[in-house]
C-alpha cells in the first residue's frame, strides 16, 4: 500500500526490537524510498497471494479497483498452506 505508513510502522516496530525479518529479505530503499521499506519481500509475496487465492488479480487495492465483499469472504474461508504457516510461524517466534 504506497504511501500509507507501512515502511514507517515496520521500521519503528523493527527498531523496537521487535523481528520484522531478515536482512536478505527486507526490501532495499530505491528512488521512490531512498530511506528504505522496512517491508520483508516473503511477506508481502504472501500477501499478494492471498489476495490472487481470493480472486483479486492485482498485488494491492490502491491503485485498482477495491476488493469486493466476495473477495473478502473468500479470504476468510481460505485455510493455510505449510509455507504460509512457516511463514506465520517465523513471525511467531
Amino acid at each position: 500500500m504506497a504511501r500509507s505508513g507501512t515502511s514507517l510502522t515496520a521500521s519503528i516496530v523493527a527498531h523496537k526490537g521487535y523481528y520484522a525479518s531478515t536482512e536478505e529479505d527486507i526490501v532495499p530503499a530505491d528512488n521512490m524510498n531512498p530511506s528504505g521499506y522496512w517491508e520483508a519481500e516473503s511477506l508481502i509475496s504472501a500477501n499478494v497471494a492471498l489476495l490472487q487465492a481470493a480472486g483479486f488479480s492485482h498485488h494491492n487495492t490502491w491503485i485498482f479497483e477495491e476488493i469486493t465483499e466476495e473477495q473478502v469472504n473468500r479470504l476468510d474461508e481460505l485455510e493455510l498452506n505449510e509455507q504460509q504457516l512457516a511463514l506465520l510461524d517465523t513471525y511467531n517466534k
